[in-house]
């Protein structure tokens, strides 16, 4: 502990306000983060379909492309498919006994608990689109006073600078640009201008280590960076980054999304449809050639009547065609579009175009072969980066958040949790997408139930993997519950010795008072059992009747012993 306080009064002293001028200043002339967010802006242009603003040498080319804008929609296919999956938190043990096991569940649901606070499924689907737009996804931890739990940010890429080595995150910076005005109210204390009427920015930027982490304010001046103020300190000690970053793995190691390349083809193949409808439009509007026609000049209509020279030899009143499109734009149409399915891991059958006639179900799914390993590379990075949020979190709440509070869901009737005393130091867990990973919900849906059927899975395990279930935990439980009601309820209604009174009475007590029927029943059960007690004989049940003299001896002919009360057979049917 000595050491870490030296080292955090050390980094105290290095993180001030000249140290983050400079970490700008590095961050903004770097030639690398420099081409990164050119591309991600690129891909922004890209995805509203400004291609007059991505290609302005194009003149003519309108701002809402004439063909489908792949990028936008393979992205938002590709996200979606991929956020179908469910993440489920599993803890490991700190040993085999059942109280290691009852531990590991606690941290389960602390960590749910963490997910559905920070509405983490709709942060998700955002994380997707950052990691395959962006090539990169970055959230941040930290904690207020407001919520009992630790608070998730989403960082966003086109202002994230972070230093990576070795896959670890070192350091991050945020660096945006914010309206002045915007500032100054939310700092009123640094005396910036708060003019409605300009448009003047300054700098926001939030620096992350594993020791603290800085917010401040960089004011701008002949577009150059002149004065930073620090406005918040935060020094958590936590030993890491507060961030959990992940991104694309890439053959040369900068950070690159899944489509930059798909901007030619595009390109190309909405300048060609361009040049298509212009040539429609010709044909439409093509020149009228005439030659002794007393009145050329008269607008085309259903009412005009051109009058030729009755003097002239010969006369001529026409349209000059366009030159016809060679044949092969339209092959260079079809060649554009297979290079855009296949930069933009779409293939053919994703759109339901399927090249035979008839295809069964697997055949369209093994179609889906290079989109499926895709979609399974990213719920990998979520996954790394769930488990770098469930840790931070874990780690900021026994340092800066312990104390007592409910569990999102209980655990063997704990109800409550503390820091320190629920997680003790223990992190190691995983987050596993199981059967879904890289799957559709309905393939996802049938790989479980094959799993199911051959018996390699259980039913616990089955019931893991179904997203829509909050807590597949209790599920047997209601399960056996309902299981219980429905053979109490078949006993009580469908055995003859039941009294018509007292169906009718339960009956009764459901219609007319609108109890359900675990209160009707509460109601009519002293009835049931005094009615069944005096049914009984007087001095208890009699064991069975005693077998006559010179009987046979009991064996495979002896005659059937019969009790006065119904075996366990007649109550409730035969074990199936």
């Amino acid at each position: 502990m000595a050491n870490q306080s030296k080292a955090e009064k050390i980094a105290h002293q290095r993180v001030n306000e000249q140290y983050l001028l400079a970490q700008v200043n590095y961050h903004y002339q770097s030639e690398t983060f420099r081409d990164h967010k050119d591309r991600t802006l690129a891909g922004d242009r890209l995805y509203r379909g400004a291609l007059n603003e991505l290609f302005p040498s194009e003149q003519n080319v309108p701002d809402i492309p004439y063909v489908e804008n792949k990028f936008k929609n393979a992205l938002h296919d590709i996200t979606r498919l991929a956020s179908e999956g469910r993440g489920a938190v599993k803890f490991v043990p700190e040993g085999d006994k059942d109280r290691d096991m009852k531990r590991a569940r606690v941290r389960e649901s602390i960590n749910e608990g963490y997910w559905v606070v920070n509405k983490m499924k709709a942060r998700e689907r955002q994380s997707y689109l950052d990691l395959a737009g962006a090539g990169m996804v970055a959230t941040a931890v930290y904690y207020n006073d407001d919520s009992p739990y630790p608070q998730v940010n989403r960082l966003n890429p086109r202002f994230v600078y972070p230093d990576v080595r070795d896959g670890k995150l070192q350091s991050l910076v945020v660096i945006e640009q914010v309206k002045e005005r915007i500032l100054a109210r939310q700092f009123p204390h640094l005396g910036l201008k708060d003019d409605a009427a300009s448009e003047h920015v300054a700098v926001f930027t939030c620096y992350y280590d594993e020791y603290e982490v800085v917010e401040a304010v960089i004011v701008e001046e002949n577009d150059k960076l002149k004065d930073a103020r620090i406005v918040k300190r935060w020094e958590h000690g936590l030993g890491l980054v507060p961030v959990a970053f992940e991104m694309l793995d890439t053959y040369d190691g900068a950070f690159h999304g899944l489509f930059e390349q798909l901007a030619g083809p595009l390109m190309v193949r909405n300048k060609t449809v361009r040049f298509l409808v212009d040539y429609l439009e010709s044909m439409a509007h093509a020149p009228i050639r005439s030659k002794n026609v007393l009145n050329p000049d008269d607008e085309p209509g259903p009412l005009t009547i051109y009058q030729i020279d009755p003097n002239a030899d010969d006369w001529v009143f026409d349209r000059l065609p366009p030159a016809a499109p060679a044949n092969s734009v339209f092959g260079l149409l079809s060649y554009m579009q297979d290079q855009e399915e296949k930069e933009a891991i779409q293939p053919p059958a994703r759109s339901g175009n399927v090249s035979q006639s008839i295809a069964s179900g697997s055949f369209v799914d093994r179609t889906q072969g290079q989109l499926t390993s895709v979609t399974k590379e990213l719920q990998d990075k979520m996954a790394s980066v769930r488990e770098q949020v469930n840790e931070i979190c874990m780690r900021v709440e026994e340092k800066w958040m312990d104390f007592s509070k409910p569990l999102i869901r209980p655990v063997s009737g704990k109800n409550e949790y503390t820091p320190s005393e629920d997680i003790k130091g223990w992190y190691h867990h995983e987050v596993k997408f199981g059967a879904g990973a890289g799957l559709d919900r309905l393939n996802a849906d049938s790989r479980v139930q094959n799993h199911l059927a051959a018996r390699l899975i259980s039913r616990e395990e089955a019931r893991a993997e179904i997203d829509y279930l909050d807590d597949s935990a209790s599920s047997q439980d209601k399960i056996d519950r309902e299981n219980l009601a429905d053979a109490l309820l078949q006993r009580f209604v469908r055995d003859p010795a039941t009294p018509a009174s007292l169906i009718a009475r339960t009956w009764l007590e459901m219609k007319m008072r609108g109890k359900s029927l675990e209160e009707a029943l509460e109601v009519v059960v002293p009835d049931m059992v005094a009615a069944e007690q005096a049914a009984q004989p007087q001095g208890g049940i009699p064991g069975p009747e005693p077998v006559p003299e010179g009987a046979p001896a009991a064996g495979p002919e002896a005659p059937e012993v019969r009790l006065p009360y119904p075996s366990v057979q007649q109550l409730f049917g035969p074990v199936r």
